[in-house]
């Protein structure tokens, strides 16, 4: 973050009320330590011995603040609802003309308390948040639902990414794999039919009918537009 984003920044909360100055804590250090947390995945108590300040309850405040701002600033455009040249202009993308991205879901390690780690251990064996991402074709973050579980099921989570107050625009629709069923917005590949299709890759071969090249393209489609959340 620049000095100028910085001030800013500082500026707004403490004009709307959002912080205050503590009895030996700016509201310059607060963001300071916040920052420090965030950009860098610093610990706390790594945190607290840089700043010499106990750094929990700064940090929930300072979070507390940015959520009530940040709807202010995080906004889905119609912009970022329209499909870019390359993929419009395609015809190898012709079936999907009414989808805007794709949605897929990253598990992110996570530290919990020991008596919740059970919960919290994903399929790949450590402790983890399943993160759901609805990226559109310009590889921009429409919406993400972070805070569940490891172990929970991909339809569970979408089910409360939906309810938290994604829309689209007119008759549009995200991508998905087919873990995530049948759901709203949601478009996914043909049930029955194969879907990666890598036995055919390896030999060479072509999908045998229109469902099989579908079900192709969507998969790579949807590779194409999550690839920027780094995780796999």
């Amino acid at each position: 973050m620049n000095c100028t984003t910085f001030d800013a920044l500082d500026k707004e909360l403490r004009e709307d009320g959002l912080l205050a100055n503590g009895q030996s804590v700016t509201i310059e250090d607060q963001l300071l330590m916040f920052l420090n947390i965030v950009r860098y995945n610093n610990p706390m108590r790594k945190t607290a011995i840089k700043f010499f300040f106990t750094v929990n309850r700064y940090f929930n405040k300072l979070l507390e603040a940015l959520i009530i701002i940040y709807p202010k600033y995080v906004k889905l455009t119609p912009q970022m609802c329209t499909q870019p040249p390359h993929i419009k202009d395609d015809p190898k993308f012709a079936a999907f003309k009414n989808t805007v991205g794709a949605v897929d879901g990253v598990l992110i390690k996570a530290q919990v308390p020991s008596k919740k780690k059970p919960s919290w251990r994903c399929h790949k064996g450590y402790v983890a948040q399943n993160v759901l991402e609805a990226v559109n074709f310009c590889f921009e973050f429409i919406f993400v639902l972070a805070g569940w579980e490891g172990s929970a099921h991909n339809i569970q989570v979408y089910i409360d990414f939906y309810s938290k107050g994604l829309v689209l625009p007119g008759n549009k629709y995200l991508l998905a794999e087919a873990g995530y069923g049948l759901q709203n917005i949601l478009i996914t590949p043909f049930c029955d039919v194969h879907y990666h299709l890598k036995e055919k890759a390896i030999a060479s071969q072509s999908p045998g009918d229109k469902q099989e090249l579908y079900n192709l393209q969507q998969h790579w489609v949807i590779i194409f537009s999550t690839f920027c959340v780094g995780y796999s």
